[in-house]
């Protein structure tokens, strides 16, 4: 996509992954081979494949603190965008990482962090809401130990978890509860919002975003599960709009549940362009489809870039791992660039109400014919 000369952005969304397989969980239905975690000189360390032992620290002198930051420069300069997504693994292991997350945060107007919130204290909180930037993706599958067995084996676990999203809302950090959906939960879906209304009720910013575990070729699946509380929600979406995404979300959501399968194109790769560990430029990390790398000349890069979008526009229909990927927050930009969501209901969500998120997308809707 060729920019405006009016406009600052050659994409939607940049998608750092600095640590691949590194997590302090083993949740059930994740396919991702871990690497194995130590502990040297009171620093979490990760064995990387060549045998190489990295120190999980982010600062500026630290190998990884130096990676994460070419990372980030390198992605500045191919392709600047007005928001910086941050995944893992499980990233709040990273010794310094809320001193990164406010040092880099000034050259976005939106800093998403995904985490399971295990790892979250009192201080680490408290640091995060110093960076007014920041969004947190808080994976927890439900209110209950029964609703989150497959992420935490005890219920002591689980109620921690569940205190420290409290905490992160009462100290001003805007939160949207990433809630993998399985057959130990979805039935209870309208519980967990009506669980969840009750801080938005509060006024603390709050959104729940269901989307169906994947990759688990049937095992966990939600498939086979009764609905009806996700109909509900839909039907009585007005009761609940404040906690939830547009309903177009939900009618989506539901036709891929009752399908068994997506029945949309996925258009991530047209808005995000993801960095990997080893600094491959993908159009998303989970896709095997890399477009170039960070070591290669800025005007090269964005050449293979703009040339590996240009050809994801004969897909149609999404096959193969995206066939049954309906992944959260990326599947209401989709909604809005087919159209199916208005521009209010966008911006009712953070990520909707971030500067230049709506002009970026309309570039790409215009750019790459979507309809």
């Amino acid at each position: 996509m060729r920019r405006r000369d009016d406009m600052k952005y050659e994409t939607l969304i940049t998608e750092l992954l600095f640590v691949e397989r590194a997590c302090n969980f083993h949740c059930q239905y994740c396919t991702a081979p871990l690497k194995q975690i130590t502990s040297r000189n009171g620093v979490l360390t990760l064995e990387e494949r060549n045998g190489e032992v990295i120190e999980l620290d982010a600062g500026k002198d630290k190998r990884l603190g130096i990676k994460m930051r070419e990372h980030c420069k390198k992605a500045l300069e191919i392709f600047p965008s007005p928001i910086l997504s941050l995944i893992g693994g499980e990233l709040t292991l990273i010794r310094g990482l809320t001193d990164y997350i406010e040092e880099i945060s000034s050259n976005y107007e939106l800093v998403i962090l995904t985490t399971n919130g295990s790892l979250l204290d009192k201080k680490m909180i408290e640091e995060l809401s110093k960076c007014k930037k920041l969004l947190l993706y808080f994976s927890i599958d439900g209110y209950n130990y029964e609703m989150n067995s497959y992420r935490v084996s005890n219920e002591k676990m689980s109620n921690r978890i569940l205190d420290n999203l409290r905490c992160c809302l009462e100290n001003g950090i805007k939160v949207e509860v990433q809630m993998v959906l399985h057959d130990r939960n979805i039935e209870h879906i309208k519980e967990y919002a009506d669980y969840l209304f009750q801080y938005s009720k509060e006024g603390y910013y709050i959104k729940l975003m269901p989307f169906p575990v994947r990759w688990t070729q049937g095992k966990y699946s939600p498939y086979q599960s009764k609905l009806s509380q996700l109909y509900q929600l839909f039907d009585e979406y007005e009761n609940y709009q404040d906690v939830l995404p547009p309903k177009a979300y939900l009618a989506y959501l539901l036709e891929a549940l009752e399908n068994k399968h997506r029945t949309t194109s996925c258009y991530a790769p047209y808005y995000i362009n993801g960095i990997d560990s080893r600094g491959r430029i993908k159009g998303c990390t989970c896709m095997p489809i890399i477009y170039s790398d960070i070591f290669a000349d800025t005007k090269k890069a964005r050449l293979d870039i703009e040339e590996s979008k240009e050809a994801y526009k004969l897909r149609k229909i999404n096959s193969g791992f995206c066939n049954t990927c309906y992944e959260g927050s990326w599947e209401m930009l989709n909604a809005y660039l087919r159209g199916d969501i208005t521009k209010y209901e966008l911006q009712r969500m953070q990520i909707g109400r971030t500067e230049g998120v709506i002009e970026v997308l309309d570039q790409i809707k215009d750019h790459y014919f979507i309809i």
